[in-house]
């Protein structure tokens, strides 16, 4: 089985379509050994996936198709079809296609727990009032360092990437497994999504699995299972943080007859507090100018996303 000869009859380009489309077509006419047939004559041209590396960028081949010419000693006429939607989008095989990813926001609105600067006050008529020395750096709180009732809130707009990978049918019952694990964590491990030759790093709990959903399908002999993978990425993360407050503490100095829970807090009258204290985080009484103690809470499961089968 070998090719005797190829020869370059005709290139052409039929610009850009519609959809911004480049495509290409050339022409070889290519001799084969005896006994052989139009697969080794396809085979002597460029294959699906090679680029053109001449005057046209970006185009791949997409389509080799050969016929014989008629009434000649071994030859084939063999096109090869370039374009610059190639590889993923075209390629027979929709197991060797790559991923198509769309981006999109999602909105929550949330309490604000902490500001990306300290506040600045003004009086009734609009002039500022200086307020150096502000004690509660960058949390949300009034000036003697108590949360806002009602609190504050803000809408978010988290970004959604929303990745569609074709995956085969014959190990589908495990991956069925791993979906439902994996469904409503966060990553526990750095991973990076890789699409059109760019590469998205995300780090360890910024990705929340929001919806995974599949469709069986079947293409030019082959079948396979779509599947449709959301994550919303936030970058400070998906832990919440709740500010510290109660109406219970522990006493400064613990002893061996204070039980659990934390008693409740008495006031200089002896009277139990009916207005929660800010608290230090390990349960009690915040000191007198004490900056504010946010509790970090992670409320959704955890789990690897690296050995995904979703980012490329």
């Amino acid at each position: 089985m070998a090719v005797e000869s190829v020869k370059l009859k005709r290139s052409r380009s039929s610009g850009t379509d519609e959809k911004a489309v480049s495509k290409a077509k050339r022409t070889y006419l290519v001799r084969v050994g005896v006994g052989d047939g139009p697969e080794v004559a396809e085979g002597g041209c460029p294959a699906i996936g090679a680029i053109w590396s001449v005057g046209k960028p970006g185009l791949k081949v997409v389509d080799v198709d050969s016929s014989e010419v008629e009434g000649s000693d071994r030859h084939y006429e063999v096109t090869v079809s370039y374009s610059t939607a190639a590889g993923e989008a075209v390629n027979p095989n929709p197991l060797l296609r790559g991923i198509s990813l769309r981006l999109s926001f999602d909105g929550s609105e949330q309490e604000i727990y902490e500001a990306p600067a300290v506040p600045k006050a003004f009086d009734a008529d609009g002039a500022e009032i200086s307020i150096a020395g502000w004690l509660w750096k960058k949390a949300v709180v009034n000036s003697a360092g108590r949360p806002f009732d009602p609190s504050v809130t803000k809408v978010f707009r988290d970004p959604v990437v929303t990745i569609r990978k074709n995956l085969p049918t014959t190990d589908f019952a495990s991956q069925w497994a791993t979906f439902v694990e994996v469904m409503d964590c966060v990553n526990t491990d750095a991973f990076s999504i890789v699409y059109r030759g760019q590469t998205l790093a995300v780090p360890i709990g910024q990705a929340w699995i929001a919806d995974l959903t599949s469709e069986p399908g079947y293409e030019n002999g082959t079948q396979f299972e779509q599947v449709e993978i959301s994550l919303k990425l936030r970058k400070d993360g998906w832990r919440r943080k709740i500010h510290d407050r109660g109406l219970s503490a522990f006493p400064p100095a613990l002893s061996a007859d204070v039980v659990n829970p934390a008693p409740r807090i008495i006031d200089s009258g002896g009277e139990f507090i009916t207005e929660p204290v800010n608290l230090d985080g390990k349960g009690k009484k915040l000191v007198s100018g004490g900056k504010p103690v946010f509790l970090s809470w992670l409320f959704e499961k955890e789990h690897a996303f690296s050995s995904l089968p979703f980012w490329s």
